[in-house]
């Protein structure tokens, strides 16, 4: 049942787009009648959550799925020198996971058969990789494949691939009024160094989940402002995936018709 729910993760360079990009596509699948679960959808509705049953659910999750987590833990070890940045944000990308699987669950109860992460899975393993160098791109690339193949069987999913040029995204970042993330707390040049360093690691995943079965991808050129026109090309991939995956005419799981595509 939950198979009949279309996972669109966003990946990109910091800065490139991805969340004011998320935000606008969601709107527009609203207005055209394809009803939208996001990220910001979960963070709201576990910010209603107690931080102790938050806690208490993650550790089942963990405990249920330590294989798994494990898998991702040892992903930084791919990866010299070995620091705590690279293990705290491989813990954060099986917090993702679990935070999929409760959007799976939502998204369903929700009667939306689109999910969308503008920070997903995939740019927590890029994040693994940012503070060291990858010690055999061989066996990175088996690892990943390997990895999101296990994590991806039972749903549907899709990835965007916001392809920008490190020097605008460095840009980018230094516009903005934050200062929470790393990259915003670096002058230009330095951050804009860092990012040029993994451009290459980025394209990498980028290829790795291309590679497993089932996914569609999207490379989505924004090195531009013309938002308008890369929110048309982001809506039209996600409701062709879903023509060709569910059928032309897809209905809601209360039986309610959504539009034609």
């Amino acid at each position: 049942m939950k198979k009949e729910i279309l996972f669109v993760e966003f990946l990109g360079l910091p800065g490139a787009g991805k969340t004011t990009i998320g935000k606008k596509v969601a709107k527009e699948l609203e207005y055209a009648g394809y009803k939208t679960y996001s990220l910001d959808c979960l963070i709201k509705q576990r910010k209603q959550m107690p931080g102790f049953i938050r806690g208490f659910y993650l550790l089942l999750f963990i405990l249920m799925n330590l294989r798994l987590a494990v898998s991702i833990l040892k992903f930084a070890l791919f990866f010299k020198p070995l620091n705590s940045s690279s293990i705290r944000y491989a813990y954060n990308a099986v917090r993702t996971i679990f935070k999929i699987e409760q959007a799976k669950k939502n998204a369903f109860l929700e009667k939306c058969p689109v999910i969308i992460f503008d920070q997903g899975l995939l740019q927590d393993l890029w994040s693994v990789g940012v503070t060291g160098k990858p010690s055999n791109i061989d066996s990175i690339t088996a690892y990943l494949k390997e990895m999101l193949e296990l994590l991806y069987n039972k749903i549907q999913f899709s990835v965007v691939f916001f392809d920008v040029k490190p020097e605008i995204a460095a840009q980018r970042i230094h516009s903005r009024r934050s200062r929470k993330y790393r990259f915003e707390k670096m002058d230009p040049a330095p951050a804009e160094a860092i990012i040029k360093t993994k451009t290459a690691y980025l394209s990498l995943i980028f290829k790795s989940a291309a590679g497993v079965k089932n996914c569609k991808t999207l490379a989505l050129d924004n090195n531009t402002e013309d938002t308008e026109t890369q929110v048309e090309e982001v809506c039209r991939f996600i409701k062709n995936d879903l023509k060709n995956v569910f059928g032309r005419k897809f209905s809601d799981h209360s039986g309610s018709s959504l539009k034609r595509i």
